[in-house]
């Protein structure tokens, strides 16, 4: 079936390379679907991105313009991107080497770096202005079949690992994935973006109205994943998230400001109910478990400060500071800026700190650039939003090293550069 899969994926590949990039976006969770050629592993997703990768290739050297795409490519993006991306690339590269666990690593620089990476630029050569509303609904689909499989485990308790039947009399929906927390990761920073299409399909002169209502559709059947696989921290990013981009719009301002006050307030006066009180204080369970994390973490890294762990060298190199020994020493820190620490160095953070100032930059001047254009301007906070999501749940979780989530990360800066780019203004 794989390989029937495949060859059916490389006709549609070769015939209409964006519709089997778009496929590609739907079937962002194939990378589950493991297994291997000889010695080597690897998952669907991943020959996906091969065959995509090849068909471009060689349609590029037949066409003889393999040099004007990395042109293109470089007028895109501007040369300071270019240089923060080969820094980001680079100290992936040698953390491979400074890992103990060298082929693991070489795993984990291929699927999380190299990969998205390569799709990232591939994505920006193929697609234009006017193909956002197609990537937009892949990313819809892609949800609604995430969310679609966790609404039928919550009534059949299908495909539902034994670990999160009935665990501390909590049952929890997985979708495809192996934990509950792997939902929220995934759909949490798509559905601004399913907003923001909503809006958009709704501002069309001549309106799909079965479009209209599977995207409004699949929001609610995306929020309920969240509540049936108990995905804390996946609602209060999409929250936090929606009022800190507020804070930037003159209109909604002072009630943004005004709403974080009272949730301040009341964390602070201790009037919000215990349990949710626990979970926003740290001291449940979950709360606890991340902060013992968090500090044998940061010991490691003071005496491996700009090295850090290398990629898939956490769990060795922290084992010497684990002093919990009822904690399981995990595959990374979970927390979005220990996690990059400790897989790609010092340097490795500081260059995904600039990826994000690049990010939040370009933002400003297209929103600046757009206020006379709703489409491209609401597009722009929605994008501002899914990454404020990221970076947010990213404070008590691992948002980037995952197949599907590396290249999420990386194609929502695929949209925003299309949206930057100087071709007509104006997308169908």
């Amino acid at each position: 079936m794989i390989l029937i899969s495949a060859l059916l994926f490389f006709i549609i590949s070769i015939l209409n390379l964006r519709l089997a990039s778009l496929i590609l976006i739907v079937l962002l969770p194939s990378y589950l679907l493991r297994f291997q050629i000889n010695f080597l592993p690897t998952t669907f997703l991943e020959i996906m991105i091969i065959i995509i990768s090849l068909v471009w290739f060689a349609q590029k050297i037949k066409q003889n313009n393999l040099l004007d795409s990395f042109k293109h490519f470089k007028q895109k993006v501007g040369i300071n991107f270019l240089i923060i991306l080969f820094l980001f690339t680079l100290t992936a590269t040698v953390a491979v080497f400074v890992s103990l666990e060298i082929r693991s690593g070489l795993g984990i620089w291929k699927a999380y770096f190299i990969e998205p990476i390569i799709l990232f630029f591939i994505f920006l050569n193929i697609f234009s202005k006017k193909d956002i509303s197609k990537i937009l609904f892949a990313f819809t689909l892609s949800a609604g079949l995430v969310s679609g499989l966790a609404i039928l485990q919550k009534f059949t308790g299908w495909f539902v690992p034994y670990t999160f039947w009935g665990k501390d009399n909590v049952f929890r929906v997985t979708s495809f994935y192996g934990f509950p927390n792997a939902i929220g990761l995934y759909l949490a920073p798509i559905i601004p973006l399913i907003f923001y299409n909503i809006y958009y399909l709704f501002k069309k002169i001549e309106k799909n109205w079965f479009k209209i209502i599977l995207n409004i559709l699949i929001i609610f059947s995306s929020l309920l994943a969240f509540f049936w696989a108990k995905s804390t921290g996946a609602l209060i990013a999409l929250l936090a998230g929606f009022l800190l981009i507020n804070l930037f719009k003159k209109k909604t301002f002072a009630l943004s400001l005004l709403i974080i006050l009272i949730i301040f307030s009341s964390i602070y006066f201790e009037l919000l109910p215990k349990n949710i009180l626990d979970t926003l204080l740290f001291k449940d369970w979950s709360g606890q478990v991340r902060i013992k994390m968090w500090i044998e973490s940061v010991e490691m890294l003071k005496n491996n400060f700009i090295f850090g762990a290398g990629l898939s060298g956490y769990q060795n190199l922290v084992a010497p500071y684990h002093i919990w020994d009822f904690v399981e020493i995990f595959q990374y820190p979970h927390n979005i800026f220990l996690n990059f620490w400790s897989e790609i160095g010092l340097f490795g953070l500081l260059s995904f700190f600039a990826l994000i100032f690049i990010f939040y930059k370009t933002i400003f001047i297209n929103i600046i650039q757009s206020t006379q254009d709703k489409k491209n301007y609401f597009l722009n906070f929605a994008l501002a939003w899914s990454i404020f999501v990221i970076l947010i749940h990213g404070l008590v979780d691992v948002p980037y090293f995952k197949n599907d989530l590396a290249i999420l990360f990386w194609l929502f800066f695929g949209i925003l550069f299309l949206v930057s780019n100087n071709e007509k203004n104006d997308f169908k």
